[in-house]
């Protein structure tokens, strides 16, 4: 028996934009990072708004559709939209990240929000809004199964960097590395 798998790059393929891909595996919605540039224009996120914001498509429930959060490491084009995703786009499922992933990103968004508002009235997001994100992040271990929505995903070492991650995701009918 054969899976549905269909991967579609939100942003960042074939170009320098911020990462961040969808991953279908069957019925299960993979978003895999959530990345954003230095400028923090809310108008950069205009195709990840499709997938999450809920006043774009209300009669979808569209933030509904991501059933995962894959954090792979720990930078602006990797992470930096999820706290305004969880924060202001609706963004509600786990997310998953490692260690070293998780409290580097934490402190990357720290830094840029007080760089930013030493320089400019900045409100796109808030220091809450990065705190509460990160609070809802679990965090992995390197090569520790763990359930994802009826998959199984192992944590391992990254291979651009040691404070990244690779995932291993595998169900019954498939197995990608």
């Amino acid at each position: 028996m054969t899976s549905y798998i269909k991967f579609t790059p939100i942003s960042g393929a074939k170009s320098e934009d911020p990462l961040c891909y969808l991953l279908e595996i069957d019925d299960v919605k993979l978003l895999l990072d959530c990345g954003w540039s230095d400028s923090f224009n809310p108008d950069d996120l205009k195709h990840l708004r499709r997938y999450l914001d809920l006043d774009l498509v209300p009669y979808m429930q569209v933030a509904k559709q991501i059933d995962v959060v894959l954090l792979s490491h720990s930078d602006l084009p990797h992470l930096g939209a999820y706290a305004y995703a969880r924060g202001h786009l609706g963004l509600t499922c786990p997310a998953y990240a490692t260690v070293p992933v998780m409290n580097m990103g934490k402190m990357c968004l720290y830094d840029v929000y007080q760089s930013k508002t030493d320089e400019i009235e900045f409100d796109t997001f808030t220091l809450e809004d990065v705190d509460n994100a990160f609070d809802r992040i679990t965090t992995l271990r390197y090569s520790q199964p763990t359930a994802l929505q009826g998959e199984f995903s192992n944590g391992f070492d990254a291979l651009r960097t040691r404070i990244g991650g690779v995932v291993d995701l595998s169900s019954e009918h498939c197995r990608l590395f």
